[in-house]
């Protein structure tokens, strides 16, 4: 089996193959004989990105795949804090390096090979999903996506004193994830 990676063969590519033998159906035949030509035209196919999050800082990251000749517009959707779903579009440059042209909350790598979105920017517990897609929407990769986790500190209590009675209220934010109210005094 030869095998030619994709990053070495172009989109709409004819790969022509030909087998040639040196004769032999019997001794006395010499005569090269060479197989009909076997050939199939490679189609555009753009590799899956990769949406990953930081441990630590929850900060989500998109990578489109390095060395995918097809790939010319990556589509990113997420929900920014307090908003409503969005989707931003880069493209490629000649040179291998992406851009976003749009208003967005992600930032390019220095090297213009990725984009991230600070957690704080993104709502927690959605979802940040990518798709690269080559010239035309028909020539697209699957889709890659990943959960922003939930890194915002709970909103502080309200501590207020009652004018009537003279005690301390503390009420506790109604943050779902709040677990524990620590009072000292």
């Amino acid at each position: 089996v030869v095998t030619l990676p994709t990053s070495k063969v172009k989109s709409n590519t004819e790969v022509n193959a030909k087998v040639t033998d040196d004769g032999g159906i019997s001794q006395t035949d010499t005569e090269k004989k060479s197989s009909e030509n076997g050939s199939v035209v490679i189609k555009a196919s753009v590799q899956t990105p990769t949406v990953t999050v930081d441990g630590k800082s929850g900060d989500v990251t998109v990578t489109p795949k390095d060395n995918d000749p097809d790939a010319k517009r990556l589509f990113i959707t997420y929900t920014p804090a307090n908003g409503t779903e969005k989707t931003v579009t880069a493209t490629k440059s000649d040179n291998g390096t992406w851009s976003i042209a749009e208003e967005s909350d992600f930032v390019a790598s220095a090297d213009g090979k990725s984009f991230t979105i600070k957690n704080a920017k993104a709502e927690a517990k959605t979802k940040v999903t990518a798709i690269t897609k080559g010239e035309t929407d028909d020539i697209k990769s699957e889709v890659a996506e990943n959960t922003v986790p939930d890194k915002t500190a709970p909103k502080a209590p309200e501590v207020k004193v009652n004018t009537s009675n003279g005690n301390a209220e503390i009420t506790p934010p109604t943050d779902p994830d709040t677990k524990t109210v620590i009072v000292k005094y």
